[in-house]
């Protein structure tokens, strides 16, 4: 039986907020520190996409783990009933002519994923799939907060505020990063995405993708993203590049740019393989939970059960996949 520990976890983005409800609820004392409100982070700018089909079949850096990817996907319905959270399980569909649309079918069966071409009404066809699936991020944050606050969790603002703890998690994006404390965090890399949102009177459906663009449909509101800016670290909102992303996204509907968008920009952390960081830093003084690239809110619970492994000195499957030392010392 482990000993309750008092952790101090510094990022409330989704790795921070899963692993904060998580710890707490296994009975450690657990204080979350992030400076910025909630939901002002690349977590919250986020679509919430858990997507294992689309995403390694689109992104380089995903290609080869639909397995994990699901498994990690797989890891949601439990936690976001304990917390009250809706999933959104409209699968996604990439849209184009029947041969485009019966080879992108092909290669999602090929990684392993369900799929069917579906003809739709105005004459084109559809890739689908049902295993992707997409959560509310900014409501996600709050239900996570509240379950971790219920557990006996705290949250702070300042992060100068001096906090004695048994083990502190890193769990910070693109922008904090205390290389003092994980000279690891050097090897992260910023992308910027601009994302769009529009509110009005629409239902839920699959997400439409086209190549580099897709549109989330939910009650209320059409999510429109995303751009995959390497190297910017900044969350200035650039107009041309939302008017590119307007165009790009003509071919997936009609009428998106009568809508009144609400343009905004996060910086995700990428590692140079893809996946995250988990696991103790190299100088031994913190517990890493960086890095996730694109798959933040799909890889967050996942993530979460290796910090708790490593913390509570259980060797986790996935410890050497994320181990922090595989890009050496």
């Amino acid at each position: 039986m482990f000993t309750p520990k008092t952790l101090l976890i510094i990022g409330a983005g989704a790795l921070g907020s899963v692993t904060a409800c998580l710890a707490a609820r296994a009975g450690h004392r657990v204080t979350v520190v992030d400076p910025a409100p909630i939901g002002a982070n690349a977590s919250g700018v986020a679509a919430g996409m858990l997507a294992p089909a689309f995403e390694c079949l689109l992104d380089r850096a995903s290609q080869g783990r639909y397995s994990l990817l699901r498994e990690a996907r797989d890891l949601w319905p439990q936690l976001a009933a304990d917390i009250g959270l809706e999933l959104e399980r409209s699968g996604a569909m990439a849209l184009g002519a029947r041969d485009q649309a019966a080879e992108c079918a092909d290669a999602l069966r090929a990684l392993g994923a369900d799929a069917a071409i579906v003809a739709q009404p105005d004459g084109r066809w559809g890739a689908f799939t049902g295993d992707d699936w997409r959560l509310d991020p900014m409501v996600a944050l709050m239900r996570l907060r509240k379950a971790a606050v219920e557990f006996g969790a705290r949250f702070n603002d300042d992060l100068t505020a001096p906090l004695e703890a048994d083990g502190v998690v890193l769990a910070t994006g693109a922008g904090l990063t205390p290389g003092d404390r994980a000279p690891e965090l050097a090897l992260l890399s910023p992308i910027k995405g601009h994302i769009l949102r529009a509110a009005g009177d629409f239902a839920s459906g699959p997400v439409l993708r086209a190549p580099g663009v897709y549109l989330c449909r939910a009650p209320g509101e059409l999510v429109l993203g995303a751009t995959m800016e390497v190297g910017r670290n900044d969350t200035d909102v650039d107009r041309s590049v939302v008017a590119r992303l307007l165009v790009d996204a003509q071919v997936l509907t009609a009428g998106l740019g009568v809508l009144d968008w609400r343009a905004s920009a996060g910086v995700r952390a990428a590692t140079p393989d893809g996946l995250p960081m988990v696991g103790y830093s190299c100088s031994g003084d913190a517990i890493l939970a960086v890095g996730a690239r694109r798959n933040g809110w799909l890889l967050a619970p996942m993530v979460a059960g290796v910090v708790l492994d490593t913390l509570e000195g259980r060797r986790s499957s996935l410890a050497a996949l994320f181990d922090p030392a595989r890009f050496g010392r």
